[in-house]
């Protein structure tokens, strides 16, 4: 019975490594976090394999372009900033001129996804290309440089924006395109390769791969707000400093509770009412962690001075509340002198 567990798991294993496209495969030989799949209407599964430091991976598929893509990728996640960078080692040179091997970036695993990728081409040289939303026509900035493998490529995503970069040496970088595409996170970057032939497989190699993340830090408070004392009617404003890796989120809290809608740096009271006295602070939170400031007093001193008016011969008509220990006084008379 134990045999006949192992020989069932074996085959199961067998079965995904030769699964449909669109499968994730596991491969005892890829090196965790690394992760492969065809994307897209292949229709020659590719496949992915690592030794030695090497990558050699085989794609089919139409193309990476138009409104969806075919092609094989060997992918981690992202979560925020980052880059991929390598050198593509070899390509095969036979299946078109557009057959495409090189670092994305993409959104989803879906083959619509809103992607951008730095490649190498036997015969178009280097381009960096991109698809801003799913579903959307692919564009490309295609020098005609002549470039062809070896040669080493980069990908660099900071916030929204994604650049492709090209070197000789893997040393010395050149900025061969740049735009600005929202992805939610986590985002997949890694390796491609698409054939431009759906009846072929194209081979490339990579070495020197190498996926740089900045260090996360949990949110921390530079400057602190700042206790006010404030006539009542008057403008308050907290503010707070933050650091920490991006993004950073705020919800201001007074007496211990949180205020709807205050998600700021900074917090204004306009006008300040006797009520709104007492102690504020403010949580900033990020991925790592949450920190709350310290508390920031408000004091709010109210006019005791009575009202007057000056004239004679006057009549009360009106007395109307208009907001906290503030009121409309109507009068009539033979001489009104307002103050």
């Amino acid at each position: 019975m134990r045999m006949l567990s192992k020989t069932l798991l074996l085959a199961w294993v067998v079965f995904l490594t030769n699964a449909m496209p669109g499968t994730v495969r596991i491969q005892a030989a890829m090196p965790l976090p690394w992760q492969d799949q065809d994307i897209g209407a292949v229709v020659l599964v590719g496949s992915a394999t690592y030794a030695g430091g090497l990558f050699t991976v085989l794609g089919s598929g139409d193309d990476i372009w138009d409104v969806a893509d075919g092609v094989h990728f060997v992918f981690q996640s992202l979560d925020g900033d980052g880059e991929i960078l390598l050198r593509v080692v070899t390509q095969d040179m036979s299946t078109h001129a557009w057959a495409k091997a090189g670092v994305m970036i993409r959104e989803t695993l879906n083959a619509d996804s809103a992607q951008a990728m730095m490649v190498v081409t036997p015969g178009q040289g280097t381009s960096f290309q991109y698809r801003m939303s799913a579903g959307q026509l692919s564009t490309d900035a295609t020098p005609g440089n002549g470039v062809i493998a070896p040669c080493w490529l980069k990908m660099v995503r900071s916030g929204d924006t994604l650049t492709g970069y090209l070197s000789a040496d893997g040393s010395t970088w050149v900025e061969q395109g740049i735009i600005t595409i929202p992805m939610a996170n986590p985002v997949y970057l890694g390796m491609v390769v698409t054939a431009h032939n759906n009846a072929a497989l194209s081979t490339a190699t990579f070495d020197n791969v190498q996926v740089v993340t900045p260090q996360k830090t949990a949110p921390s408070i530079i400057v602190q707000p700042q206790s006010l004392s404030m006539g009542d009617g008057g403008k308050a404003t907290f503010s707070v400093t933050a650091s920490g890796s991006l993004p950073l989120s705020y919800q201001w809290q007074f007496k211990g509770a949180n205020l709807a809608g205050a998600n700021g740096t900074t917090l204004t009271l306009d006008p300040v009412l006797a009520s709104q006295a007492g102690v504020y602070n403010v949580v900033v939170t990020n991925s790592l962690g949450s920190i709350v400031s310290s508390n920031a007093v408000l004091t709010v001193i109210s006019d005791t001075t009575p009202p007057t008016v000056t004239g004679r011969n006057l009549l009360l008509l009106r007395l109307t509340p208009v907001r906290e220990n503030c009121f409309c006084v109507r009068f009539i008379g033979a001489e009104f002198t307002p103050l």
